[in-house]
């Protein structure tokens, strides 16, 4: 999964598959002629050999051999991914009472594979029954999926001395003329038509930030649904030439997973620290949104933090009812070695204590740092922020959300957690 599909190809298979530039989505016009490979491509026995690796160059790896663009995800769970925009492009209908599991889970990769031969129908038809015809649909949609993938679903990208890489949408492009074409690689476009750079380039900030603070959400890839989404989308070919409603789309996935797993749930004040991560990932982004121009990463902020502490340290100062501590006002979103640091103290002692770490942290806590006038003040300044914050929520979520039904699946309230 690392790197660009286009350059685990020889050049004559790219170009049969890709086109000249390297770039054109895959059709099965060009799956027929790429079936006359180069004699220097690689033999499906050689293939399947377990000490088989990809040449993964043409700026693929940084001048330390590092790879330079790493997948979010691992191919066993990308298969899965693919099986369910599979599922769903085709239309597949299942035998009363099966239907594919709603986590992505690769111990059932096998499992899931046997259910749609077996127990899916396509036009009436058992699938299994002509396996020959489904390899070679699966194999289409599998390379359609993963150019979709490379292009268009966030990535690490590890192009300096930074250990940790930095987010990247980012979409192969050639330059140079006949056996001198090199790739290089730029910010995907995402725009329509005549639309201009600096506008494809605002856009794709937005949705790289949007997918980014989907990543960190969802830490587990068991949990990664909005990749089948958004495949599945992006692989209807009308859309291609939608791209400036690609933020929405995605919005639409958050707004129903915030809705059904937070908003609409009856004892959402009593969540405290069980407080799902998307809702403070995707409200950092909708403050994000309100001023584009504030430096801000989404990172992996796993703990929920008690801005006003749970145990005040030595009982130096009050302790809080457990309902105004669980408050969304009072709570936000920390890694865990700051949760460490910010220990039992007092928010002013946080907030004077540790002002350069707040200044890196999540908007939502630098916003509460900075409405902190004082202990004894901070209840009634918590609950304001609260329902501002709330308000915020609410408002954005109202809009356009998902159908209850997508990728094969009929349960969306496990689909959305």
């Amino acid at each position: 999964m690392s790197g660009y599909v286009q350059m685990h190809f020889d050049v004559e298979t790219r170009k049969r598959l890709f086109g000249g530039e390297w770039r054109s989505m895959p059709s099965v016009v060009n799956l027929e002629k790429g079936k006359a490979t180069s004699k220097d491509a690689p033999s499906l026995e050689q293939i399947l050999a377990p000490v088989f690796t990809c040449d993964i160059s043409d700026g693929q790896t940084d001048k330390y051999d590092r790879v330079r663009f790493k997948s979010i995800i691992e191919f066993p769970y990308f298969l899965l991914h693919v099986l369910k925009v599979f599922v769903q492009v085709e239309k597949v209908q299942f035998d009363e009472g099966f239907e594919l599991r709603s986590s992505i889970d690769d111990k059932h990769l096998t499992d899931e594979f046997k259910k749609v031969m077996e127990r899916g129908r396509i036009d009436g038809a058992v699938i299994g029954e002509n396996p020959e015809r489904f390899s070679e649909d699966f194999a289409s949609c599998l390379l359609k999926c993963r150019y979709l993938f490379d292009k268009y679903i966030v990535k690490r990208e590890y192009a300096n001395e930074a250990s940790d890489g930095e987010w990247s949408l980012k979409e192969l492009r050639v330059s140079g003329r006949g056996g001198d074409k090199k790739a290089y690689y730029r910010n995907t476009r995402i725009a329509v038509k005549r639309e201009r750079d600096t506008t494809s380039d605002a856009r794709n900030k937005k949705n790289l930030m949007l997918q980014s603070a989907l990543r960190v959400s969802y830490t587990s890839p068991k949990d990664m649904h909005w990749i089948t989404y958004l495949l599945a989308w992006l692989y209807e070919g009308e859309n291609q030439q939608r791209l400036d409603k690609y933020c929405e789309v995605t919005k639409g996935f958050v707004r129903s997973a915030i809705s059904r797993g937070y908003l609409n749930v009856e004892d959402r004040d009593h969540m405290g620290v069980n407080t799902p991560r998307v809702v403070f990932n995707y409200l950092d982004y909708l403050l994000w949104e309100r001023n584009d121009r504030v430096p801000f990463t989404f990172e992996f902020r796993n703990s929920v933090e008690h801005w006003y502490p749970q145990n005040p340290s030595e009982n130096t100062f009050e302790k809080w009812k457990q309902d105004d501590l669980d408050s969304f006002g009072n709570l936000c979103i920390v890694t865990r070695n700051v949760n460490s640091r910010f220990s039992n103290m007092a928010p002013m002692a946080k907030r004077t204590t540790f002002e350069a770490m707040i200044a890196k942290g999540s908007l939502k806590l630098r916003e509460m740092s900075k409405l902190t006038t004082g202990n004894s003040e901070w209840l009634a300044i918590s609950q304001r922020h609260g329902a501002d914050m709330l308000k915020l929520l609410k408002e954005d979520c109202a809009k356009q959300q998902l159908p209850n039904k997508i990728a094969g699946h009929t349960n969306w309230d496990k689909l959305s957690q």
